[in-house]
């Protein structure tokens, strides 16, 4: 899409090459929005140079998306560069009078509950991923509130579709193994419970609040728990593959979250209210074909 860099009310999406932002970016660009992506290779924010060049992409009353982030964030190194990364943003947009701000950040904010979490729970964590995203989130929002520019952070929960970079633990990894002819391998009895969020909702979340400037810290979550071995079977299912293709192993180590990891979406529902979610195996079954 052609777009016109000297137009204020653009949207900015920063992060536009990774898993979320490059889905956020496309949707944007399919919609005939004044748009523009920038990845590191356009303004790398660890650097100066990278710094200078982002300001230069920004006029009066554009809008932002920052999901620029080195994810997972997994020790103290990453944790630093994180946080370089966000202050050098916020030297990129020093007295520029921006209208709109959304940050993605994470559930990961927020610690262990066995009863459903809310934006209200303690962001209290032990681990770096979760602790960058509560320090960026810090950064950011006082900022915005010194200069008054509206601010809306978004924290999802596990996010799986076409197009993801990291082939973490959950659908997407079980959709490739199974499309390379291997096993689906579960920790423990893959007993765990977890929310799971399709791509395609993640991107209609920030995309309604960034257009329709809606505001405020809200849990993007479908409000749906399932365990690791259902969705197994579920892919497994789609396929047509016997569930013989699922196995399991001795699991080390204590398990995640306590083993449950639920959300309240209350607010999210309230803000959006005509937010319908993807269930879990339509989602895989588009996934199937797209997910090598």
């Amino acid at each position: 899409m052609k777009v016109n860099l000297n137009m204020s009310n653009k949207i900015i999406v920063i992060g536009s090459s990774g898993f979320i932002g490059k889905a956020v970016f496309d949707n944007l660009v399919s919609k005939n929005i004044n748009c523009i992506g920038l990845s590191s290779k356009e303004a790398d924010l660890l650097t100066a140079e990278g710094t200078l060049s982002l300001k230069n992409f920004l006029k009066e009353n554009d809008k932002i998306i920052f999901i620029s982030a080195l994810a997972p964030c997994i020790d103290k190194q990453m944790f630093d560069k994180n946080l370089l990364m966000i202050n050098n943003f916020i030297k990129a947009i020093i007295d520029i009078n921006l209208k709109h701000m959304l940050y993605v950040s994470s559930d990961a904010v927020y610690e262990d509950s066995l009863d459903l979490i809310s934006e209200n729970n303690n962001k209290i964590v032990n681990n770096y991923h979760g602790k960058m995203h509560i320090k960026r989130e810090e950064i950011i929002t006082k900022y915005c509130a010194n200069v008054n520019i509206n601010l809306t952070i978004i924290r999802p929960t596990l996010v799986y579709g076409p197009g993801d970079t990291h082939n973490g633990y959950g659908p997407n990894k079980f959709i490739r193994d199974l499309n390379a002819g291997n096993t689906i391998n579960l920790f423990g009895k893959g007993e765990e419970k977890r929310d799971h969020v399709f791509i395609d909702d993640v991107v209609n979340v920030i995309n309604e609040c960034i257009i329709k400037n809606i505001t405020g810290s809200i849990i993007l979550a479908t409000g749906r728990v399932i365990s690791f071995y259902e969705i197994a079977k579920i892919v497994c299912k789609s396929k047509n593959i016997s569930f013989d293709k699922i196995k399991f192993s001795k699991r080390k180590g204590i398990m995640p979250h306590n083993g449950y990891r639920a959300f309240n979406v209350s607010k999210l529902k309230n803000k959006l209210s005509s937010l319908k979610f993807t269930g879990i195996e339509e989602g895989i079954k588009i996934s199937i074909d797209k997910l090598f």
